[in-house]
């Protein structure tokens, strides 16, 4: 249910499993005297928005969970039963490497570092090694501890790197091991082996280039954010909008979307308001995806935002049919309230008004409450900042963005399937050649990805405007408008029926 532009179906087929991508091991020539190492280790995994590079183990396969808080990527080999985790902690507090007392009172408590509660994540397993050395230029530790579990002994290894007290990078690489004395083990000497290798490789990366590209964004995106008006938001509508869903080029679902001024969402009970007295705007989503033949997802969703951005709600139902199972049903609702922030005023203003003036520029509070496979998940309350993207304008946001100059945006919006804000990323690129469908046309391509290194949706438009149709590569997933006669030839049963009224008894 991510509202990235037209792609709710997308990324319902997106949630269904992770993204892998198999690493494939450089070509080594035969009796070179660096084979063996070249073996043990696959090409560097780079991620900038991490600020990471690393080279895992030979032949692991990578995944990459969007949305995950810590972990950066994680590497497994289900045949040779290891994986390797690559973490990065962004701490609210600063805390030290290892713990530390504070000397002059022997009665203080002491700050528990890092290290030690990486290593009280690790009880009840033996401990291997615990030794502090440099690593990528940084203080570093390397733990090993061996555990027992259901599937078998392993060896833990953790290689710490700490950049700063609030900001450490944690590579794990678990391996299987014997029960008997580890120094004879030879597989403990493989793993050692090779985790040396891989410690040895990590880079810590420079991100000033990327902190000064987010900062030139943002100012792009508030100056844009000032002409998003009543009339401009009135003036992209449209009605009703019929969407075909396509993975090589298979129908696989259909989306039929409302767009509409109003001033709540569609509530029970409740009288609709008339257009002309409207607060702001909403869009009802209904959609049906089929990611296997055994598996079906429909999809309701409604979306609201006032005109003044001051105020959000929106509420999401989602049913999901496996064959032979019973249906599973999740729902989540949201709002959100923008606060206002008091500043100080000119110097020479002080005199005949008071020192402080509320303004309409602060953050975000997002409350969401969600049950999920009939069970009620605890609500939950974010802090968004400015620049945050209420729901229905990430809908309508390929339309809201200048089409006659490439340029760059960055928003934060609101992720339902990891429950937290992210960075959301626009680029606003020269006009093209697409083909859609087997149908070729000129377009401008505006793309948007969550986060730095996120998978890329590229929405189509004609210069006036129109939207034409969007790809998303990696999924091989295209959404093209159509019309509802073509949805209701391709799906007899197809309900292209709006969205039903939010019940909030239920």
């Amino acid at each position: 249910m991510v509202r990235h532009g037209f792609l709710i179906a997308l990324a319902t087929f997106a949630a269904i499993g992770s993204t892998y991508a198999q690493n494939s091991p450089e070509t080594v020539l035969p009796g070179r005297p660096d084979t063996q190492e070249s073996v043990e280790l696959d090409a560097p995994f780079l991620s900038s928005a991490a600020g990471i590079s690393v080279r895992p183990p030979a032949g692991g396969k990578m995944i990459r969970r969007a949305g995950s808080q810590d972990e950066v990527v994680r590497f497994v080999n289900d045949e040779q039963k290891w994986q390797m985790v690559v973490s990065r902690f962004l701490l609210n507090e600063p805390v030290p490497l290892m713990t530390k007392s504070d000397p002059t009172n022997a009665a203080a408590p002491r700050q528990m570092g890092f290290v030690d509660s990486i290593l009280s994540q690790m009880s009840g397993g033996e401990e291997i090694s615990n030794t502090l050395v440099p690593i990528s230029g940084c203080d570093g530790a390397i733990l090993a501890t061996r555990a027992k579990d259901a599937t078998g002994t392993k060896l833990i290894q953790h290689a710490i790197v700490r950049k700063s007290d609030k900001i450490y990078y944690v590579i794990s690489l678990t391996t299987p091991v014997g029960e008997g004395k580890i120094d004879s083990d030879p597989q403990y000497a493989r793993a050692v082996h090779v985790f040396e290798k891989v410690h040895d490789s990590i880079e810590l990366l420079d991100q000033e280039a990327i902190s000064n590209d987010q900062t030139e964004r943002l100012l792009r995106t508030r100056n844009l954010m000032v002409n998003w008006t009543q009339p401009k938001l009135d003036s992209v509508l449209v009605r009703e909008q019929w969407l075909r869903l396509i993975r090589d080029g298979k129908d696989v679902g259909y989306t039929y979307v409302v767009e509409e001024p109003a001033n709540d969402l569609p509530r029970a009970g409740k009288a609709p308001a008339t257009p002309e007295k409207a607060l702001g705007v909403r869009i009802g989503v209904r959609s049906r995806s089929i990611p296997s033949p055994d598996f079906v997802v429909d999809a309701e969703s409604w979306m609201w935002v006032s005109y003044s951005r001051d105020q959000e709600a929106f509420s999401n139902l989602v049913a999901s049919h496996e064959k032979g199972q019973p249906p599973n049903y999740a729902m989540e609702r949201g709002a959100a309230m923008r606060h206002e922030k008091l500043v100080s005023l000119p110097e020479q203003d002080k005199i005949t008004k008071n020192t402080m003036t509320p303004v309409k520029d602060g953050t975000y509070e997002l409350q969401i409450w969600s049950t999920a496979k009939q069970q009620a998940l605890p609500p939950i309350t974010r802090q968004a900042p400015p620049f945050y993207l209420p729901q229905a304008l990430g809908q309508l946001l390929a339309r809201l963005v200048p089409l006659n100059t490439p340029s760059t945006y960055l928003w934060a919006s609101y992720v339902s399937e990891t429950r937290s804000i992210m960075t959301r990323y626009v680029d606003v690129l020269p006009m093209t050649t697409a083909t859609i469908d087997g149908k070729t046309f000129s377009a401008v391509p505006v793309q948007e990805r969550l986060g730095l290194e996120g998978s890329i949706t590229t929405h189509y438009l004609s210069p006036d405007g129109t939207y034409r149709g969007s790809v998303n590569e990696e999924s091989k997933i295209s959404i093209v408008p159509s019309d509802k006669e073509t949805i209701l030839a391709i799906w007899k049963d197809a309900n292209l029926n709006r969205p039903g009224d939010v019940d909030e008894k239920k």
